[in-house]
């Protein structure tokens, strides 16, 4: 049963183990104890504000530290402690003492009495609220700035300090946001525009200086403050934002082509001036789209955002130049003007033909009513919590991540009609294009035979049992290496082929147990993320393994750094995966299943040029990145296209050792 308080309070800290101790025990003088949970959220500060931690629960008190294995921000700290708390309202504030503890109180009394109430402010702009001490000009300067920019986003709130630290939020209303994340420190204006905020109260308080440590406002937190501005304008005004975004770049980049053209020395040409001056469009074109490939991974449909980037800016170049070689006769100020114009107007008819534009009306929809998920009826397979995000958006169904300990799954999960619609007859037709079929069955034997010597590293085996064959692929690698083989595959059709080439083939499990046979090791490659029913399969490896038995696999890993990198454009977000592992989950899933993990990292397999190349051409859905490669599959070389690359690190490999001990099913609580 999970502790639920009145009040959460989460305090983010980076080096401030010199306030922690005083702030808490200031806190217990204005909150109830019994009904208080205090989550310190550190990004790896190792200056000892464990130990400070460890004094205070040997209290007694109700304090957790959270600690990131990182520095990832004051904002994204907030939102993973949030995430994690249980109390009925949810309330922020900074490790450094700036914060008065004493208006604790105030705010509670406001959500208590106020029902309509969904969030209170303390706020240092309205009666009898203000700052102790001095603020320098700077300071203040940037902190009105700031706030008259955030008050663009969300104008019709009225609140007079949207860029304070301190505040509380009703639990209902954090857990009905929108996609959160957060750059930066201001995770205040993140929630006001992401949960849709309607009522916000402010209350005074004075803002008073730290006591030790160092502030973190600097010139970078200030980038990223206007980087996150630009994305919540995005968010709340998507059909305007991308135009208007548009217009300034090219105001910029056409006086920036102009500043250029100016100190250039005289020139009696066209085309030097212009091709020099024209550079300075490209440069801030350039500079601006890195900036949005940066911040907005998570909203870009195009597979390879820079390689369309370039051919679309060369484009460009080239039909500038041809302008103003062919039909300009000199070089003036409104020359450059138009001329700037004119490519704007092609570069933007560019985006267009070859489907550049990240973000049409479907993203933009389905961006803006990606609300969080909490339910009794779902309940997450790796801990139990009912609280969940929607980290990628896609048609067909909506991907949970737990708000506790981040795995991944499909819901709603499949019904059989449809896996079967799944694994027809027809599926294994999506494994490669015809172009990559031979190229396939190279690169999936070379991969097995790699991971096959993993294993041998360990201990000596004899028998395999393949569960999720596919082609017979890795069959073929381990006859090859003189290992007793069985395998098990679900599609009828390809079994049928398999078995031209190996006699002990099944295509249901329980064919297999019925045998009562023992396997030195069970692989399933690329197979737990397809599997509905997880709980009865770990029954069976129990059955099918003795004590010292070995189980191999690779799975995808949604933890990856490309998986964070490419957000939903990631290529493993596909209709029959219904899980999405990382190494923990892994990890707890078979250690609390009755296995050993004795091996768990990230997956060596095989590619070509061929199959990369094969694969690409008719996947893409961009037609000119399409055309490109399938010219370059009929101009390079066939000793290059097979080619073995070097191996790539792709998703999670684990083998894992039965142990001969008792264990629970009830580590799998997913209930749909």
């Amino acid at each position: 049963m999970n502790y639920s308080p009145l009040l959460s309070i989460i305090i983010p800290t980076y080096k401030e183990a010199g306030n922690i101790k005083n702030l808490i025990e200031e806190i217990l003088k204005f909150c109830e104890q019994d009904s208080l949970e205090i989550l310190v959220v550190d990004d790896n500060s190792q200056d000892g504000i464990d130990e400070q931690i460890r004094i205070l629960y040997d209290r007694g008190i109700n304090v957790t530290l959270l600690q990131r294995l990182e520095n990832r921000g004051l904002a994204t700290a907030v939102k993973f402690g949030m995430d994690r708390a249980n109390g009925k309202y949810l309330l922020c504030m900074d490790a450094d003492l700036s914060h008065s503890p004493a208006v604790i109180p105030k705010m509670i009394g406001v959500l208590e009495e106020q029902r309509d109430v969904e969030v209170v402010v303390g706020s240092r702009y309205v009666d009898k609220g203000g700052f102790s001490g001095q603020w320098n000009q700077y300071r203040q300067w940037n902190s009105r700035i700031s706030t008259m920019l955030a008050n663009l986003v969300i104008y019709d709130l009225g609140v007079q300090d949207p860029m304070s630290g301190y505040f509380c939020i009703r639990q209902e209303v954090y857990r009905r946001a929108a996609y959160i994340k957060p750059i930066g420190y201001k995770i205040l204006l993140e929630l006001l525009v992401k949960c849709a905020c309607s009522r916000v109260s402010e209350v005074p308080i004075t803002f008073r200086e730290r006591a030790k440590g160092e502030s973190k406002l600097n010139l970078r937190e200030q980038m990223n403050y206007l980087n996150h501005l630009s994305r919540l304008i995005d968010f709340s005004h998507p059909q305007w934002s991308a135009a208007l975004k548009y217009l300034i770049v090219n105001v910029l980049g056409i006086s920036l082509m102009l500043l250029m053209w100016l100190s250039l020395p005289n020139s009696q040409g066209i085309i030097l001036p212009v091709a020099l001056s024209y550079l300075g469009i490209i440069a801030t074109n350039i500079f601006f789209f890195g900036r949005y490939v940066h911040y907005n991974a998570d909203q870009i449909e195009v597979g390879f955002p820079w390689i369309s980037f370039s051919l679309i800016t060369v484009g460009e170049y080239i039909f500038v130049l041809g302008f103003a070689f062919f039909v300009l006769n000199s070089v003036n100020l409104t020359g450059l003007i138009g001329l700037g114009a004119l490519g704007a107007l092609f570069r933007f008819m560019l985006r267009k033909l070859v489907g550049h534009d990240s973000r049409g009306p479907e993203i933009v929809n389905n961006y803006l009513n990606s609300f969080n998920y909490s339910s009794d009826e779902v309940s997450c397979l790796g801990c139990g919590n009912k609280h969940f995000s929607y980290p990628y958006i896609k048609k067909f169904r909506w991907l949970l991540q737990c708000k506790s300990c981040s795995f991944m799954f499909v819901h709603p999960q499949p019904t059989k009609e449809e896996l079967d619609e799944i694994y027809s007859e027809n599926y294994f037709d999506e494994w490669g294009s015809k172009e990559a079929e031979n190229a396939l069955r190279k690169i999936k034997m070379k991969t097995y035979e790699k991971q096959l010597l993993e294993i041998g590293k360990i201990q000596e085996f004899h028998t395999i049992l393949d569960i999720g064959c596919g082609l017979g692929y890795s069959l073929d690698t381990a006859v090859e290496q003189g290992y007793e083989i069985t395998g098990v595959e679900f599609n009828e059709v390809v079994v049928n082929e398999i078995r031209q080439r190996h006699e002990k083939i099944c295509t249901d499990l329980d064919e297999i147990l019925a045998k009562n046979q023992k396997y030195d090791v069970i692989t399933l490659m690329e197979v737990l993320e397809h599997l509905p029913d997880l709980p009865k399969l770990f029954t069976q490896l129990h059955q099918l393994m003795s004590e010292n038995s070995l189980v191999m696999l690779t799975t995808i890993d949604a933890d990856s750094s490309r998986a964070k990198f490419l957000g939903d454009g990631w290529y493993h977000i596909h209709h029959d995966h219904l899980w999405y592992f990382t190494p923990r989950i892994c990890t707890e899933l078979f250690e609390r299943n009755g296995f050993q993990v004795v091996c768990i990292k990230p997956a060596d397999k095989f590619f070509t040029i061929r199959y990369i190349a094969g694969i690409i051409s008719e996947k893409t859905k961009n037609r000119l990145i399409k055309f490109i490669f399938v010219i370059a599959l009929k101009i390079i070389p066939r000793t290059l296209l097979d080619l073995s690359l070097p191996p790539q690190k792709e998703g999670l490999f684990l083998i894992a050792k039965k142990i001969n001990k008792n264990y629970s099913n009830n580590y799998l609580r997913m209930i749909l």
